[in-house]
């Protein structure tokens, strides 16, 4: 076994094979390169696996738009919530709440035509919104 004495310049390293004899441990001299499919097997498996992993974590347009229906459902909610605290004579400060918290955080929707009732359902609840803090009812 050599001395180690200092750095030296550095060198690619190559995979070796190796096998355990009776006298110790020894290297073939060809680097082990595997050949064929079966060589690539263990690296796709890794990259698949990721890939599918970023797949399920994006939203399907489907999900994108049950969440967005279901968001647009609630401010419809609140804003009938609000109307009948008006007809009453009162304010419905935690509706009120509710409404901001609504509109500022509407998810996208993929389908265009959901989008566009969408936008219309955060337009209106945007206008009374304004409505409110300019003081009118």
């Amino acid at each position: 076994m050599g001395d180690v004495s200092g750095i030296g310049a550095a060198r690619a390293v190559s995979s070796v094979r190796g096998r355990a004899t009776r006298g110790g441990f020894s290297l073939d001299e060809a680097p082990h390169v595997a050949e064929g499919p079966a060589a690539l097997a263990g690296t796709a498996g890794v990259g698949a696996l990721g890939g599918m992993l970023s797949l399920q974590e994006m939203p399907s347009d489907a999900a994108r738009d049950r969440a967005a229906a279901a968001h647009g459902a609630e401010i419809m909610e609140v804003l009938s919530a609000l109307q009948r605290a008006l007809l009453a004579g009162g304010e419905d400060q935690a509706a009120l709440a509710r409404l901001i918290r609504l509109a500022e955080s509407a998810p996208e929707a993929a389908d265009s035509r959901l989008s566009g009732v969408m936008a219309a359902i955060l337009l209106r609840a945007k206008v009374e919104l304004a409505r409110r803090q300019l003081g009118g009812s």
